[in-house]
């Protein structure tokens, strides 16, 4: 568990709240670093993977989630939730009821978990989120750019002779 970390920068609210809250909670567990040969055995056992940061822009924990078929709870919009798509299930930021609502539905529910699961499957199937496919499509658009750039100095150029 991450102990030695500025307590007093501002972004680090949420987690000094959290450690605090969960000091004495027998049942929360807080594992900390998780080396990669670990984490793989621990998705694999998670039945749910829930992210309740507000402050992500987008995060790696979420596509290693969906790699592993694990349906999520997440906040709604921004990265994660155009990570995720219909891979996850989205609560009401700062609504901390609606996240256990959404908890309790996803835990109760085989069905759905099963849906949500093969929706995670399909989303990473999707060219979006292929990184060789979105390269290329990037060096497209910057040659692209190029070319208009190069055409433009040549049409300004034409008109100072």
């Amino acid at each position: 568990v991450l102990k030695d970390y500025n307590k007093n920068n501002f972004w680090n609210h949420d987690l000094n709240r959290i450690n605090e809250l969960a000091k004495n909670n027998k049942n929360i567990i807080r594992l900390g670093f998780i080396p990669s040969e670990d984490l793989i055995s621990i998705y694999n056992l998670a039945t749910v993977f829930t992210m309740p940061s507000l402050y992500e822009g987008f995060g790696l924990p979420i596509l290693e989630a969906m790699a592993f078929g694990l349906p999520s709870i997440l906040p709604g919009g921004g990265g994660l939730a155009w990570a995720a798509k219909d891979g996850a299930l989205y609560f009401k930021d700062e609504d901390h009821k609606d996240l256990a609502q959404k908890i309790e539905l996803l835990g109760n529910s085989r069905e759905l978990r099963a849906n949500l699961s093969k929706n995670c499957y399909k989303r990473l199937a999707e060219d979006q989120m292929n990184h060789k496919i979105q390269a290329v499509r990037l060096c497209d658009e910057m040659l692209n750019v190029l070319k208009n750039i190069s055409k433009i100095g040549e049409i300004k150029i034409s008109h100072l002779n």
